[in-house]
């Protein structure tokens, strides 16, 4: 199931990068991520696909991103967002928050971004269920943009 799952976020983030604007790129906190962002009008929809180290499974995350424009090509965004993870054994849905700042470069077709995310976590064990906040600590993103 764990597969199949994978496939058919790869196969949408695929889809999604064939229209003009976006990026993609790594994000790298407590695991790493495949991170694509696509805008919407000023602001934009990120998606990641990522591995845990501390669930040992499977993160989907999607967040809707306020972005603010600051001086010499460097932005800071807000948003909020959902998350589902499949672990061994276990299941969770995340609500999250994430602020952060990032660089985008004149020259080249690079973003580097220094976030921080938040999230309140419901996790479903097979014997139960429980909830947990996850400060996750801060992300470094590297993207592509095209």
């Amino acid at each position: 199931m764990k597969k199949l799952f994978f496939v058919i976020v790869l196969t949408a983030l695929a889809v999604g990068a064939a229209n003009a604007q976006q990026s993609i790129g790594l994000r790298v906190a407590y695991g790493a991520e495949l991170s694509y962002q696509r805008p919407l009008n000023d602001n934009r929809l990120e998606l990641g696909l990522g591995l845990t180290s501390w669930g040992g499974g499977l993160n989907v995350v999607g967040t809707y991103q306020w972005v603010k424009p600051l001086k010499s090509n460097f932005s800071w965004y807000y948003g909020l967002g959902a998350g589902l993870g499949i672990w061994d054994k276990a299941f969770a849905i995340s609500g999250l928050g994430q602020v952060g700042i990032e660089y985008n470069f004149p020259s080249i077709p690079l973003q580097l971004s220094l976030d921080w995310r938040p999230s309140l976590t419901f996790v479903f064990y097979e014997g139960g269920g429980s909830s947990h906040f996850f400060p996750q600590g801060v992300g470094l993103g590297v993207r592509y943009k095209f």
